[in-house]
């Protein structure tokens, strides 16, 4: 079995995580993962989302995450605690009153610390892409500009100057290349598969 993971936004960071984790000992039936716009500093993220020009998104993703919340919560009161759900205002305070607990975590920070990737894609070491704007609105590019991140000759990084979050999509819809980070995943899948399966990597 030859197998390929691709993540995107969050995710993409899960991906890279369990790739880092892997590290030098990944499974053989493992052979790429991918990750587009992937929220690598989860902490860069959530002041990202503090911005005022990213409001909107805060309030939609939050929105989203009290909704979940509540579904789960019927489903399993014994791990989550909807009170104070409503006084949450931002993904940060959600991640501290919600999340943490939840899981472990002794709070937003230590949780951020922890789930973040970019820590981890040094350790990488199966053929890795990344696809990620440097014009994405509420995860920032800048934590990619890791040395250690270039150093690692696994890890293929595409950072066109413009493509938003998840976005990379033609405004013609007959162009060929229309879904354009989906394409590079695609081709880079087949050329990993194509030199693994000639033993040229």
């Amino acid at each position: 079995s030859r197998i390929f993971i691709l993540g995107f936004s969050l995710g993409g960071n899960q991906v890279l995580k369990l790739a880092g984790e892997y590290g030098d000992d990944p499974p053989r039936e493992l052979k790429g993962v991918s990750a587009v716009s992937p929220s690598i500093s989860l902490g860069a993220s959530s002041d990202a989302l503090m911005r005022r020009r990213n409001w909107i998104y805060q309030r939609e993703f939050l929105g989203r995450l009290k909704m979940r919340l509540s579904v789960k919560e019927k489903l399993f009161p014994e791990f989550y605690n909807p009170n104070g759900l409503r006084n949450i205002r931002t993904i940060r305070q959600f991640d501290e009153h919600c999340i943490a607990p939840a899981f472990g975590f002794a709070n937003a920070d230590d949780y951020y610390a922890k789930a973040s990737s970019q820590g981890l894609i040094r350790h990488i070491c199966i053929p890795t892409l990344i696809v990620h704007a440097e014009d994405d609105p509420f995860v920032p590019f800048a934590p990619l500009r890791d040395p250690s991140i270039a150093a690692n000759p696994y890890v293929l990084l595409l950072n066109p100057k413009r493509g938003g979050h998840v976005a990379f999509v033609s405004a013609n819809s007959h162009d060929e290349d229309r879904f354009w980070a989906e394409n590079r995943v695609v081709e880079f899948c087949n050329l990993v598969d194509t030199a693994t399966s000639t033993n040229h990597l």
